[in-house]
């Protein structure tokens, strides 16, 4: 989430990246774990409310950044402030960094887990 978004108003598990950019942010996530690959899209960034074609800077970035760490495309599929905010009350935690960007929050579904040469098929 950029630093206008009101984490702490709407989130009880917030983890505070203050300083960090939205890029950063989003490589640290993509090292620790997968993107969702079951569920499509996977990852939402925020438009403003009945702007769904707004091209958003940020938006690119984190999925140029997604689509390298997954080595596929990550698409960032726009979702409406309002309806975000509903969806990102269910989220299990708030990633709130110190982005100054307007619209650079996102909504990331964890993928599976899979240990170093397990078979991803079982």
């Amino acid at each position: 989430m950029d630093a206008n978004y009101p984490a702490h108003a709407l989130h009880s598990r917030v983890i505070t990246l203050a300083g960090v950019d939205m890029a950063t942010t989003m490589a640290a996530i993509a090292s620790l774990f997968p993107i969702d690959a079951a569920v499509t899209p996977a990852v939402f960034g925020m438009v403003p409310d009945a702007e769904c074609t707004r091209t958003i800077d940020s938006h690119a970035v984190v999925s140029g950044i997604l689509t390298e760490a997954e080595d596929r495309h990550i698409e960032v599929a726009p979702l409406e402030r309002t309806p975000f905010y509903t969806q990102a009350k269910q989220a299990f935690a708030a990633v709130l960094t110190g982005e100054t960007s307007g619209y650079a929050c996102f909504l990331v579904t964890k993928g599976v887990m899979v240990s170093a040469g397990a078979n991803s098929a079982s």
